[in-house]
């Protein structure tokens, strides 16, 4: 009997250890408008590049909504209100830990079809600001409002003509200065690897001047081909290739990369 007895609990113990493996992680995703009222019509898409799926729905209540994000990647998001208002946002989940965020949506205003202005920019609330979830979302945030006030001012040179329409953002310096001091601080491999994509895609606002040849050869050094982090635009592994200023080296990579 007592052979029978410890027997029962290690099944037990295995039983909860199995599950302890398999444990559900969710993301709670409130919409809101910009002034903190609920939208008539709540929308939100939850999108995984990876996969080029959508993410399903695990629940909706109202304005809240909830998905499954036990495993491990990057995810798009893009939720909506009855105001016409949207915004994208790229989620990270190490599939280890729940999230929770409140959207707050943007108030834009239209301009005749040349670039949407943001009255108000869009927030994201994360209720843990630890997290390397919110750290990257804090660098892609910084990262949106600095486009915006780059085509803000485009639209101006454009809308009044100065030197023909033609704008350039001189700015180099200063992303790479930040991006450096950013990297000697940062540990996590996962938290680096979205500066470095913030790097890239700045790309069209430091223009004419060129990347930096030694940062793109660390972020072909950091970054696997197969990174997840490729999947927000592959033109972004064209931009660090030449930015090193030696493609041929790197023919191996771009190969990995594409079938990955």
């Amino acid at each position: 009997m007592k052979c029978l007895k410890y027997f029962s609990i290690i099944l037990l113990v295995t039983g909860f250890i199995a599950c302890s493996n398999h444990t559900h992680h969710t993301l709670s995703f409130s919409v809101f408008n910009w002034d903190g009222s609920i939208p008539e019509t709540p929308k939100l898409l939850f999108y995984n590049p990876v996969t080029g799926k959508n993410v399903e729905l695990t629940s909706v209540e109202g304005n809240k909504f909830k998905f499954d994000i036990s495993e491990y990647g990057l995810f798009t998001f893009a939720p909506s209100g009855d105001k016409n208002e949207y915004c994208y946002i790229n989620l990270y989940s190490d599939g280890k830990r729940d999230i929770a965020i409140k959207a707050y949506l943007p108030l834009l205003i239209d301009r005749e079809g040349y670039v949407p202005k943001y009255e108000v920019q869009p927030k994201f609330v994360f209720d843990d600001t630890t997290t390397e979830a919110w750290k990257i979302h804090r660098i892609e945030a910084e990262f949106t409002a600095e486009n915006s006030d780059y085509m803000d001012s485009l639209y101006y040179y454009k809308s009044n003509n100065i030197s023909g329409g033609r704008y350039v953002n001189r700015n180099g310096d200063i992303v790479l200065t930040r991006l450096k001091e950013r990297l000697k601080k940062e540990k996590s491999a996962d938290v680096r690897a979205a500066l470095y994509m913030t790097y890239l895609n700045s790309k069209s606002m430091i223009y004419p001047e060129k990347l930096d040849s030694s940062i793109c050869a660390d972020i072909l050094k950091e970054i696997k081909p197969n990174s997840i982090f490729w999947s927000f635009g592959s033109q972004l592994i064209e931009f660090a290739v030449w930015g090193t200023e030696d493609k041929t080296k790197y023919r191996t990579y771009i190969d990995e990369a594409l079938i990955s």
